[in-house]
């Protein structure tokens, strides 16, 4: 008995391969592909974080003792989600190459400066030695960008606090 027409048989040559019968996936298999792939997911929502931040600019200052400082200004709309001890990433102007290290710094204090900002100074961590190597070099009054970590949240918190400001 033949299972192929004859025709099949030439398609057969013309594709440079042999032709296979493949049963179709078990049902089990895909249930269990299915059950991975919502594991998976349900891992992302609760343990992956987003960081809220604000981006500021401001000057860089150094002190009699070898500690840097900077000054960040930040709009007065933002004051109130600033507080002491906050990390700060800050980036020199000058060396915003994609691969430039980023110095790392806390929130010291927070003044007042005008009635649309406020400043906030900022104590830089010592530089690493990777970076000295590279030849960073801190200057008084370069100018910085700079990302204030507001706090982080997981996933599932960030997704769920946006519905609930939309639904307001």
């Amino acid at each position: 008995m033949k299972l192929f027409r004859q025709q099949a048989l030439e398609h057969q040559h013309r594709l440079h391969g042999e032709v296979f019968l493949v049963s179709p996936l078990p049902w089990r298999a895909i249930l269990a592909l299915l059950g991975a792939l919502l594991l998976v997911a349900a891992s992302a929502l609760t343990f992956g974080t987003s960081a809220r931040s604000l981006s500021v600019s401001g000057l860089l200052h150094g002190e009699a003792d070898g500690r840097w400082h900077a000054e960040l200004f930040v709009p007065a709309s933002a004051a109130t989600q600033v507080r002491v001890g906050q990390p700060v990433q800050l980036t020199l102007i000058a060396d915003a190459a994609p691969d430039a290290d980023a110095l790392w710094g806390t929130v010291q204090r927070i003044g007042t400066l005008a009635d649309e900002q406020i400043a906030v100074a900022v104590t830089l961590d010592p530089l690493t030695l990777a970076q000295r190597a590279r030849g960073i070099a801190l200057r008084p009054d370069r100018p910085l960008a700079a990302r204030i970590l507001l706090d982080r949240e997981t996933l599932w918190q960030m997704l769920t606090r946006s519905r609930a400001r939309e639904r307001r």
